[in-house]
């Protein structure tokens, strides 16, 4: 990596490799920050300041950073839905049964919150063949392949 020191309308200082995108803010008498914007990394807070870290950045022999890890490749899932069901029988109403909906690509969990009663509940995150997103409770999904080894 390669560093180039930036000095601010504001008088600041800090440091940036432009291959990169990780740059060092001088944050005075306390640790440095380090950021990089392209890896979504905000004020990671360095254990050396700015006055420290400077002359090791700039040196020419600084090491290239590993390659990111990949991203985990996507996973299909079946899924299904709760539909209600008029019974036959006059005397009961009908009843709440689980319909197989087909398979789709898991993206991830997440949480959402039924705003009548203030619960909340784990949700899978999954978009069908077309582009669509859904949501499903996570009780109603089912992963088709046996994932990463």
């Amino acid at each position: 990596m390669k560093f180039i020191e930036f000095k601010h309308r504001d008088n600041t200082k800090s440091l940036r490799c432009i291959k990169t995108g990780w740059e060092v803010s001088d944050n005075g008498e306390f640790p440095a920050l380090w950021t990089n914007e392209d890896q979504g990394i905000f004020s990671r807070t360095s254990t050396e300041t700015y006055a420290q870290l400077k002359p090791k950045l700039l040196a020419e022999s600084w090491p290239e950073p590993q390659a990111k890890p990949a991203r985990l490749a996507l996973r299909r899932v079946k899924y299904s839905a709760m539909e209600w069901v008029a019974s036959k029988i006059p005397e009961r109403a009908g009843e709440w049964v689980s319909v197989p909906q087909g398979e789709v690509w898991f993206h991830q969990f997440g949480l959402e919150i039924d705003e009548d009663n203030g619960q909340n509940y784990s949700v899978a995150i999954l978009e069908k063949d077309d582009g669509q997103v859904l949501t499903v409770h996570s009780d109603f999904i089912q992963f088709i392949d046996g994932g990463a080894a």
